[in-house]
């Protein structure tokens, strides 16, 4: 994982993003994409004129995290056996992450709830919507890691789950998946 590590060395320094952006003419908006870790990229000119203006080498500025995660999910229930309107689904899942030489093995529950189109004929999914809560390890690596980097864990999570139903059930494109961790 890519990290821009702009605020450790603005702080260091004493400078403000308003400030910066003054200084060397790099848009707030960059400035403060990089800060947070919201960018998607950087320009070379804008990385140059970063690295002139804090006397950094670019090794400084950009660091390189070690960030991985798998996911192992199983029902709580037998997924044949559901029926629509009944109580939430329990999913069980399994994470594990590696962030900066650290493992994390921690377990957690997704309450999942379906609603289907035609239950007895062709047991298609209309929406698909999972909610839960993360164990406090988890969370405080993910406040740690950029945004982009999130969305990707949790996306993966809602595949990892969506994938278990589409064994018994029909979960197409017009399958509407939500995800609500708390």
């Amino acid at each position: 994982m890519i990290k821009i590590n702009l605020a450790v060395l603005l702080a260091e320094r004493g400078l403000k993003i308003t400030e910066v952006a003054k200084l060397t003419s790099i848009s707030r908006t960059t400035l403060t994409a990089l800060y947070y870790n919201h960018s998607k990229g950087v320009q070379f000119e804008t990385l140059d004129v970063l690295c002139d203006f804090l006397k950094v080498k670019p090794d400084e500025l950009i660091l390189h995290e070690r960030f991985a995660y798998e996911f192992t999910c199983t029902p709580g229930l037998n997924l044949s056996m559901f029926a629509e309107g009944g109580d939430d689904f329990p999913v069980l899942c399994n994470c594990k992450i590696i962030y900066n030489n650290e493992q994390i093995n921690e377990s957690f529950e997704i309450l999942i709830s379906v609603y289907m189109t035609d239950y007895d004929v062709s047991r298609t999914v209309e929406t698909l919507s999972m909610q839960g809560r993360l164990p406090s390890k988890i969370e405080t690596t993910l406040k740690t890691i950029p945004q982009l980097v999130k969305t990707d864990f949790f996306n993966a999570l809602k595949d990892e789950v969506s994938f278990l139903f589409a064994e018994h059930f029909v979960i197409d494109d017009e399958t509407k998946i939500s995800l609500e961790i708390s």
